[in-house]
Order: structure tokens, then sequence, then C-alpha cells
């Protein structure tokens, strides 16, 4: 597992790379642990606009993905 270094220096071209190869278990464990995360409170306040942002994105991609596994 990398460094926090490390994770904090990626860039977003270098993170969507690696989100992009996840498989789609490793991903929905992602999800829900960010969305544990969140919702523990478990962030800089001062980030609280962003963290919001990325509850909102989560969970609109976690009710897709519920809807396609629906459809298939």
């Amino acid at each position: 597992m990398p460094s926090y270094e490390f994770c904090n220096n990626m860039d977003q071209e270098m993170i969507a790379n690696k989100l992009r190869n996840l498989k789609n278990e490793e991903l929905a464990v992602l999800v829900e642990s960010v969305l544990i995360m969140i919702t523990c409170g478990h962030f800089p306040q001062e980030a609280f606009h962003e963290v919001r942002s990325v509850q909102k994105l989560l969970l609109n991609l976690k009710v897709s993905a519920q809807e396609d596994e629906t459809y298939n």
C-alpha cells in the first residue's frame, strides 16, 4: 500500500488511472468505505464542501451501478 505522502502527491490523472484499473468488487469496497468515512465525519472540517460533493458523486455512482445490475 502506498504511503500517505505518495497518495497526497498524486495528480488527478494518476488517481483516475488507478480507479479505472480497479475490479468492480474493489471499486464497490472503495465506494462503501469512503461513504462510511464521510458519514462518520472522518475528514478535516475545512474540506466540508468537497466532502459533500464526493458523497453526492459516490451515491450517484452507487445508484447507477445498482440500476445497471437490475437491467442486466
